[in-house]
């Protein structure tokens, strides 16, 4: 429920143009983002920005939650952005980067 309420925050809050919060240490999925950038060698100071959106399918009259994406603006990317996505429960199931932006081992 707290990962519904927060996504639902940030979704609310972007539609309305109100500035998105960088990821808190007590969003559900920092520490899982966190872990995930050390494993692809992305130091915290590379990090100029992280956000992390919630994914939805649509269904009926409403939507579901069935995950989150996790969008990280890099010092070391001149334009583009990391993105990390991840199921409800914040395991990591894939990366891609956008733009220029290039990480070792990660798809653009």
């Amino acid at each position: 429920m707290r990962n519904v309420l927060y996504a639902t925050g940030l979704l609310l809050g972007g539609l309305l143009g109100l500035p998105q919060p960088a990821l808190s240490a007590n969003h559900p999925c920092s520490a899982s983002v966190e872990r995930r950038l050390a494993e692809l060698g992305v130091a915290q100071s590379d990090v100029e920005k992280l956000r992390v959106d919630g994914r939805y399918r649509a269904r009926g009259q409403g939507s579901r939650l069935i995950g989150f994406e996790a969008w990280a603006d890099l010092a070391s990317c001149a334009r583009g952005q990391l993105a990390i996505v991840m199921s409800r429960q914040c395991r990591p199931i894939t990366e891609f980067t956008t733009g220029s932006c290039k990480v070792p081992g990660v798809d653009d």
